[in-house]
């Protein structure tokens, strides 16, 4: 179908669907096709338009393929429920925002995997987009499919479906991908030969040997998006998103990201206050978010944050951390960010005895959680967010029960200090994830999981509020993050049943 002809069916569904701005494209900054010979990326996102608009990694690969003079990329989304069966009653293929071009016309697709349960709907996009679900059944006609993000690190799950897996680091790799592309246009069987040679890159069936992770190396080099798409809609990061370093010290032996993206690699100060100019002056956003795994760790976090607040003073904009450490000293950095509108700050003890954050190596006390706790309800804030897991390896009822009991005394310590201060918490199951150190530890029996978050429940002080991921959905999770090929079947059957755009499910209270 040509992309008038989509064009035009995609705009006389807009009016019978939700946020139809999800589905227009010709948001400013972004990068509409030219004429030529040139090699066609569309990057795809398996989930709706504010939640894939929000990916610094998409933003970031959009601008590096866009910056190559002989290169096209476009974007796409999965569609929401309204339009996605609005489009098959129309017969409407899913298409790119830029230009409304189907996927099966792009010369390669690339997803960005960023969780387990997107991978039903990475099926679905392919079928949408019109092109075949399995690896096997593509020709020289059909686009060569690939797919990034942490999920890539265990491929197995979806080695059926995707042609090559980029691991790691991708601004680097996607530049080899694009020349090998166009070095061997047309041959399926060549391409796949020479994407298996890129370091970071791996091919089921013809990669040999260990694929290791491209990482990128020298940060200040690194290609950054300074004019992003600005969305036609409200999304779910509101901001302009500045990278201040990549990986983690901290060593939490739950998490993932903090293993795969090691070593610590920063920006320097110089670089990111000229960042920032550009990006503001490029965007108009109000916010500009510091983010990172952990953005209070860079070596120079607060003279960043001075230079920042200075040459912010007398505009509208300003400056966030979306996370911070239990620690006096950042909640220190946060005020002084935070001067107008102090509405709540999070952290994230994990665990409620100390037994358990020893174990999962959580360097946090009570005592660093109190005086942080202290410290920002002495500063104006009204409320705290704090996040816990359930179901960790050599967790007991006992430790279970910590959590309501450190709930309560933190909101009782902060009333005296500031009478009406909230506490929130969410809980999540615990997952375990390849290559970190609790890589092989079961998954907790949703049965006990669920014991546990009614213990906590039952434990709560009034005036808490409540959520919690649903223990079947992690259970899945956990089954795809460490399955093997075996589990694409699994993929498929659940993709063949109609699951879509499987988020997290929380319960509340």
């Amino acid at each position: 179908m040509e992309n008038t002809e989509v064009k035009r069916l995609v705009f006389s569904l807009l009016d019978r669907v939700e946020k139809p701005g999800r589905y227009t494209g010709g948001e400013l900054n972004s990068a509409p096709r030219s004429g030529g010979e040139q090699t066609a990326f569309c990057l795809c996102f398996p989930d709706i338009y504010e939640v894939g608009m929000s990916n610094l990694g998409l933003r970031i690969l959009y601008s590096v393929l866009n910056a190559e003079p002989d290169t096209v990329c476009e974007r796409c989304f999965a569609p929401a429920a309204d339009m996605r069966r609005l489009m098959e009653e129309a017969g409407a293929p899913l298409y790119s925002l830029e230009s409304f071009s189907p996927l099966s016309s792009f010369d390669a697709v690339g997803f960005s995997m960023a969780y387990e349960l997107c991978y039903t709907t990475v099926l679905d996009m392919l079928r949408q987009g019109g092109i075949p679900v399995f690896s096997r059944d593509r020709g020289d006609r059909d686009p060569i499919v690939i797919a990034g993000g942490h999920t890539a690190t265990n491929p197995a799950p979806m080695e059926p479906f995707i042609d090559a897996f980029a691991i790691g680091d991708g601004e680097e790799t996607v530049l080899e991908i694009k020349n090998a592309l166009a070095r061997c246009r047309g041959s399926r069987r060549d391409i796949l030969a020479a994407l298996a040679d890129i370091r970071g890159v791996y091919v089921p069936g013809v990669s040999a040997g260990r694929t290791e992770a491209r990482l990128v190396r020298d940060m200040d080099r690194a290609h950054f998006p300074l004019k992003p798409v600005i969305p036609n809609i409200r999304i779910v990061h509101e901001r302009v998103m500045l990278e201040v370093m990549r990986g983690c010290s901290r060593g939490c032996r739950f998490c993932q990201a903090g293993f795969i993206q090691r070593p610590v690699r920063e920006k320097s100060l110089n670089v990111l206050l000229a960042d920032a100019e550009a990006l503001c002056r490029a965007t108009g956003y109000e916010e500009i978010a510091l983010t990172s795994l952990s953005s209070t760790d860079h070596s120079r976090i607060e003279e960043l944050v001075s230079r920042l607040t200075e040459a912010c003073a007398g505009s509208r904009t300003g400056i966030s951390l979306p996370s911070i450490r239990a620690d006096v000293s950042c909640v220190e950095l946060a005020d002084r960010i935070q001067t107008v509108r102090k509405s709540g700050l999070t952290f994230a003890p994990e665990a409620g005895s100390q037994r358990l954050r020893d174990v999962i190596n959580k360097n946090l006390t009570e005592e660093n959680l109190f005086s942080s706790v202290q410290a920002a309800a002495e500063k104006g804030w009204k409320r705290v967010k704090l996040y816990f897991m359930t179901g960790l390896p050599y967790e007991t009822d006992e430790d279970a029960l910590a959590i309501p009991d450190l709930v309560r005394r933190v909101q009782k310590f902060a009333r005296t200090v500031s009478p009406g201060f909230t506490v929130s918490l969410t809980i999540s199951p615990f997952v375990p994830k390849p290559h970190t150190p609790f890589q092989w530890e079961p998954m907790e029996d949703p049965e006990v999981i669920e014991r546990r978050i009614e213990l906590i429940r039952g434990g709560m002080p009034r005036g808490v509020h409540l959520s919690w991921h649903e223990p079947a959905a992690s259970r899945v999770e956990a089954a795809l993050a460490r399955g093997g090929r075996e589990t694409a079947g699994a993929v498929y059957a659940a993709f063949l049943a109609g699951a879509r755009l499987e988020q997290d499910a929380f319960s509340e209270e």
